[in-house]
């Protein structure tokens, strides 16, 4: 397991946009982790840093659902020819 606390954190490229929640839910578990063996300060700091990352990874998963459903009505209305041109 990496470590996350004094390392940067990657984002993985935007061609693999499954892989960004994934590895977002992989940080969140990791402060959990944390957060097992920390004392009472350090432990609530691992936890809200959980919460961010999971919260990140929902936002990242909705708003990849909305561009996949954007992109299937875009491309519906291309087929039935009420596309506009950009020019």
């Amino acid at each position: 397991m990496k470590t996350l606390i004094g390392a940067r954190v990657f984002l993985p490229p935007a061609e693999a946009p499954d892989a960004s929640s994934k590895l977002f839910r992989e940080y969140a578990a990791e402060f959990v982790e944390l957060a097992r063996n920390a004392t009472s300060p350090q432990r609530f700091l691992f936890l809200k840093m959980a919460n961010i990352w999971q919260e990140t990874a929902i936002r990242w998963e909705r708003d990849l659902l909305k561009d996949q459903e954007k992109r299937r009505r875009d491309g519906a209305a291309m087929q039935r020819g009420k596309h506009r041109p950009l020019w």
